[in-house]
């Protein structure tokens, strides 16, 4: 079984990716990182771009310590328990632990 990624921005704005949809993740230097994902809909179906769908975490300064703690989570074995990872859910001030992750700022799916 699959692991999937839980992110919410508030009680009506949330989103699951299976782990297999990850693409990567890019820090911006201003305490907050990028996450990258397979887009869920292309409603386009453009084929000439790398559409990406794109969830923005806030982490503080560390943001090393934030792209280590989301990849280690999701690439340990550990039990099919663990199948489900809440990685930021601003909503009930849920974050992955030893993250540094302090809030979701938004998820925008590819157009």
């Amino acid at each position: 079984m699959e692991k999937f990624l839980y992110f919410a921005v508030s009680a009506t704005n949330q989103t699951t990716y299976p782990k297999s949809a990850f693409r990567g993740v890019t820090s911006t230097g201003a305490g907050k990182i990028n996450l990258y994902f397979t887009p869920m809909v292309d409603a386009g179906q453009d084929t000439t771009a790398d559409e990406v769908d794109k969830i923005i975490l806030s982490c503080g300064a560390d943001e090393k310590a934030a792209i280590k703690a989301i990849v280690d989570s999701i690439s340990s074995t550990g039990s099919m328990k663990e199948a489900f990872i809440v990685i930021a859910d601003t909503a009930t001030s849920a974050f992955l632990s030893g993250s540094g992750i302090t809030a979701c700022d938004s998820i925008t799916y590819a157009a």
